[in-house]
């Protein structure tokens, strides 16, 4: 990560956002927490009858055949409080880069590209 963000008061900062809509998922954020030079990439961004949550980087899991059977979280917590503090900074962080960013609303096909970098 080249410049650190500013830290929010939860201490993570949406750095990036991919616009993909389907069902329940609005799209993907890579999520820093300066102080620690951590970035979580591709979080995925959910919202749902006025609900908002975030989950960290998940990998599919799929059978012999290929087809996916599932996800596998690729970051842990503790406890269900501290995934559920996570998930609500991390929310705050996307809407902070939503709102911040409106130009990244747009579907990633419909800008020539992916990430904003």
């Amino acid at each position: 990560m080249p410049d650190r963000p500013a830290a929010s008061p939860s201490g993570l900062v949406c750095v990036a956002w991919k616009t993909v809509r389907k069902n329940s998922l609005q799209g993907f954020a890579d999520l820093a927490l300066p102080k620690a030079g951590l970035v979580l990439l591709e979080c995925s961004y959910h919202e749902k009858d006025g609900s908002a949550w975030c989950n960290p980087p998940a990998k599919e899991i799929r059978d012999a055949s290929g087809a996916r059977t599932g996800w596998r979280d690729c970051a842990s917590f503790v406890d269900k409080a501290a995934r559920r503090a996570w998930s609500d900074a991390a929310v705050a962080a996307v809407k902070e880069w939503r709102r911040t960013h409106p130009e990244a609303e747009e579907p990633a096909e419909a800008r020539g590209g992916g990430f904003e970098w």
